[in-house]
């Protein structure tokens, strides 16, 4: 806690447009300081975006896995068409990355108000693997901006324009890379706390969430069909970071392998029903990995930096989050939290971390309000 006369100068400083000029400022910097340290990268995964971009001005779409991915497709097809080079998309993920930035500032301050904003804002433009992602021709950093902006724009929504805009804008993003369907998952979930379904009866809230509950899982299940043989690949050999970097954990020799006939998500609930602790040793150990944000590579420094600077942020992030009452906005923070986690445990974390990107924001914004409610004395 700092004394109660600072953290008042600090808070009337947040609530004068001066604040938002300084985040403004130092937004350009991070875009700047990550373009001229890092510069524009096309990483392997590249070639195939563009290959569907190609195909997709030939009238040709995509009918496999990448199928999930055609929003940045089909941007990448735009940007192809109208003649500029496919590098042009860092642009758009720039700006986007910008009004994700506002977006967050905004939701935050609905969720504590302008000091909590500032502090929410300050991390997400702090953070650097964030515009790192940017410059990187990947769907990461689009997604992670679009995610932020469905959910403002969702929020802010009042009239039946506004609605299907946003409707338009949370379906663009749900198609840009297949962590999308949860983002989809979340952010119907979030609906029980809508002002005008709060309105319904309990019996009719709790049919239409089955309802939409079953579809979307129903969807989900079509969505695994593509990644159900290599999801148990890598239970198979014990892989906890792709590409096949396992840690501390050897497959027994007894692991039972489902028949294949069965459906995706059939097949993953068998094999955990088949290999019940090996699969919690593998899933506790991808989670940790994922969550801890930490690797076995990195040096001791970057490690340490790590947890210095992320640990406080989800000590604060959770905190907050038990204290708030429950609302639409916190509900989907929780289930979309939730669900990445939930998606690496059962998946494999990535060798570089970048699947922690989309989760950050959404532990910045209570985060800011836990640190907020400390430095104003309301929480010891």
């Amino acid at each position: 806690m700092i004394p109660q006369q600072a953290f008042t100068a600090f808070k009337t400083f947040t609530e004068r447009n001066a604040s938002r000029y300084l985040l403004l400022v130092l937004w350009v910097l991070a875009q700047l300081a990550t373009y001229f340290h890092f510069g524009i990268k096309s990483p392997v995964d590249t070639a195939f975006y563009i290959s569907d971009a190609l195909s997709i001005n030939q009238g040709v779409w995509s009918s496999d896995y990448t199928f999930w991915y055609s929003s940045y497709s089909s941007l990448l097809a735009l940007i192809h068409r109208i003649g500029a080079p496919f590098e042009m998309i860092v642009l758009v993920q720039v700006l986007a990355s910008g009004l994700a930035a506002v977006a967050l500032y905004r939701l935050a301050v609905t969720w504590g108000g302008y000091p909590s904003a500032m502090i929410a804002t300050l991390f997400y433009i702090l953070w650097p693997e964030i515009h790192q992602w940017t410059m990187i021709l990947y769907t990461d950093s689009l997604f992670t901006s679009m995610v932020i902006i469905s959910v403002y724009s969702l929020h802010s929504s009042h009239s039946s324009s506004q609605y299907l805009g946003s409707f338009i804008l949370i379906i663009i993003t749900t198609f840009i890379r297949p962590p999308g369907m949860l983002f989809l998952m979340s952010i119907s979930g979030s609906f029980w706390f809508h002002t005008q379904v709060k309105k319904l009866s309990g019996i009719c809230r709790s049919t239409i969430g089955i309802a939409v509950f079953s579809a979307l899982l129903f969807l989900l299940n079509f969505v695994m069909k593509d990644y159900a043989n290599s999801f148990i690949e890598s239970y198979a050999k014990a892989e906890i970071i792709y590409p096949n970097i396992s840690v501390l954990i050897d497959p027994p020799g007894n692991l039972q392998i489902p028949d294949p006939r069965h459906s995706p998500i059939s097949r993953l609930i068998l094999f955990v029903v088949y290999n019940p602790l090996y699969f919690i040793k593998l899933s506790l150990m991808k989670g940790l990995l994922y969550l801890g944000h930490i690797k076995p590579y990195f040096s001791l420094l970057h490690n340490l930096l790590i947890v210095l600077f992320l640990y406080p942020i989800y000590y604060f992030g959770i905190r907050e989050l038990r204290l708030v009452r429950w609302n639409q906005l916190k509900l989907f923070t929780s289930l979309f939290i939730v669900s990445q986690i939930l998606m690496v445990s059962l998946t494999t974390e990535n060798w570089d971390g970048r699947f922690l990107i989309p989760l950050l924001p959404w532990l910045f914004i209570p985060a800011g309000q836990g640190i907020a409610r400390v430095l104003s004395g309301t929480v010891h």
